[in-house]
């Protein structure tokens, strides 16, 4: 039996992306630390350099008022990537506000783990 997404995409399609302005301030590794408010663990974010060129890159935590960006195109170069999910929801403390997902996520990874 299928399933019809098509009204789906067609939100996705219509969906606007919202334009927030920050700052990357470092760079350590794989990890982009920047100030950029107003975002939550698992959102994508597009960091543009005066080249213009994007980077699409995931906030995966924080430390203290700034995010930590990775992006994922990076990590896969440079490391075998077997899973990356990225969270419907989470803040500051996602693991504390978002438990039963964390559970969830990390008991799927284990799953997949050859014994």
């Amino acid at each position: 039996m299928a399933i019809d997404l098509s009204r789906y995409y067609q939100l996705v399609k219509e969906a606007q992306s919202v334009r927030i302005r920050g700052r990357v301030t470092e760079l350590a590794g794989l990890v982009i630390k920047a100030a950029v408010p107003g975002v939550r663990v698992g959102e994508v974010v597009e960091i543009r350099g005066r080249n213009r060129v994007a980077v699409q890159a995931e906030v995966v935590g924080f430390q203290g008022e700034e995010v930590m960006l990775m992006p994922r195109k990076w990590v896969e170069r440079y490391y075998n990537l077997k899973r990356w999910t990225v969270m419907p929801s989470g803040g500051h403390f996602a693991p504390t506000e978002e438990p039963e997902l964390l559970a969830r996520d990390i008991a799927a990874f284990f799953a997949t783990v050859d014994r």
